[in-house]
């Protein structure tokens, strides 16, 4: 292979020991944060019940473990086998076999409720994926300690590698391309209707949109980003591909400032980490082998868990590895040049779809495009007691029309963000008689009156191309549910 494909292709072992690390805690971190709604999002007595997702949602492609049981020590059994295999893949036990769990029952979970994810979903499972065919665990682990071999060479050069560098590029580049509409190429008000979607927006981001210019500035920035920084991963001069990764961070940590986003800035962040060049860590430094401290840590961790280092299918079956991250490589480029391509589509069919849909390497990275949302609005749920008086079901308060101070505090979490926001998409109406009973069903557990019926009512906002916002509107999105 040319040496200037080796230098750019190559991942590095200490860049890798970090994003498993990282990819671990946050893997734990999400299950963690999806147990506040186990039974909101991902019960029978929940928005979006199992008969729902098999029946008239159904995608025969795509399987979840939690289809299997509605019963909560089931569903907190997977919650905390995912939690923990995030634990065990950050200290590196078993790294392997605990990055297989944590993919199998992320994309079990990201299954079970497909409404209510976001990109964030997408980058994690596709990042998991990908970890299968790499040494995670080479160093800075238990299982390095258990192997008892010096790892002599920080440089990986393996089909996975390319697989990650190429996977990690493509997010922003087709974003770039796919940014089609004149807000991110003609007037460049692109960045400005992102900000008034308020269903995101910080207090920050509020503030900064009365700035026009700038963020006119901020859009031609973002374009420059997405489609010109990805392809500098590429070039064999690893400072400019160090610029070109710490830009790519800061920018995320830039829109964690002005919108609700973190999970999604940090899976991304950690991605990004993982192709980070050995060129930084020499002049960090950093070595490959842990600090007497870590390593009496971990020892002492390793001596009280069972088992030895174990062996992996990258071990014993490396041929058949290779193979398949070949393929599942060239997939992932058919499909997403087909996004971009159209014409594509006539050799790369929609029948080669289900095997992306069953691995979940399916990706469409839409990132405000082709134009970003221009609608936005709240909630109101008005419900009728049985003994006439009027409350709004969503909040539990008495019913009032005036906007929230910040529309997104009115949400509960990510989740709730996103699952709300497909309810009020056309071509999601089906889901809203399912969120209708689960409002009623919520206010029968919380709420001694009786709940008769319910509206549920989108207080509905357009962003117009003279920087102003149109008053709100009544946008009846179900009406007349009657509450049993």
């Amino acid at each position: 292979m040319p040496k200037f494909l080796d230098q750019v292709l190559s991942l590095d072992l200490r860049s890798l020991a970090l994003f498993r690390i990282g990819l671990g805690l946050f893997t734990a971190g999400d299950i963690l944060h999806r147990l506040t709604d186990i039974r909101a999002l991902y019960s029978d007595e929940g928005a979006f019940p199992r008969s729902a997702v098999t029946g008239e949602f159904s995608n025969h492609w795509i399987f979840s473990l939690h289809f299997v049981s509605d019963a909560l020590w089931y569903q907190l059994l997977l919650f905390g086998l995912c939690a923990v295999a995030g634990i065990a893949m950050a200290a590196g036990y078993r790294t392997w076999t605990a990055t297989l769990i944590c993919w199998v029952l992320a994309v079990s979970i990201q299954n079970r409720n497909e409404p209510a994810l976001d990109g964030g979903d997408m980058v994690q499972r596709v990042l998991l994926f990908w970890s299968l065919f790499l040494p995670l665990g080479a160093i800075w682990s238990v299982d390095s300690l258990r192997r008892r071999t010096a790892v002599t060479s920080a440089r990986l050069m393996s089909v996975g590698s390319v697989a990650l560098n190429i996977q990690m590029a493509s997010i922003f580049f087709f974003a770039a391309v796919l940014k089609t509409g004149d807000a991110w190429r003609k007037d460049f008000k692109a960045v400005w209707y992102v900000l008034n979607w308020d269903v995101y927006t910080t207090s920050i981001g509020v503030w900064m949109r009365q700035f026009h210019e700038v963020l006119r500035g901020f859009t031609i920035a973002t374009m420059v980003l997405e489609g010109i920084f990805p392809l500098l991963l590429f070039v064999p001069w690893a400072p400019l591909r160090v610029f070109a990764l710490l830009a790519l961070m800061s920018w995320h940590v830039g829109f964690v400032v002005v919108m609700k986003l973190f999970m999604f800035a940090t899976i991304m962040i950690l991605g990004w980490l993982s192709l980070m060049p050995g060129w930084l860590w020499d002049k960090l430094d950093v070595p490959l082998e842990m600090n007497a401290t870590w390593r009496v840590r971990l020892a002492w961790l390793s001596e009280r868990l069972p088992g030895g280092a174990g062996w992996t299918p990258l071990d014993r079956w490396p041929h058949q590895c290779r193979v398949l991250a070949g393929i599942c490589l060239i997939y992932i480029c058919c499909w997403n040049i087909r996004t971009v391509y159209p014409p594509l589509a006539k050799v790369f069919t929609q029948g080669f779809n289900p095997f992306g849909y069953t691995l979940r390497i399916d990706q469409y990275w839409i990132m405000f495009a082709p134009t970003p949302v221009r609608e936005d609005g709240w909630y109101v749920a008005p419900g009728k007691l049985l003994d006439g008086r009027m409350v709004d079901v969503f909040t539990g308060r008495p019913l009032s029309w005036d906007r929230p101070k910040l529309i997104g505090d009115h949400y509960i979490n990510r989740r709730w963000r996103r699952y709300l926001w497909t309810v009020t998409r056309a071509d999601s109406a089906a889901h809203r008689k399912y969120f209708a009973a689960y409002l009623c069903r919520q206010w029968d557990r919380r709420h001694e009156e009786v709940l008769d019926s319910l509206d549920i009512i989108l207080m509905h906002e357009m962003a117009n191309p003279d920087y102003t916002v149109t008053a709100p509107d009544k946008m009846v999105l179900w009406q007349g549910h009657k509450c049993e």
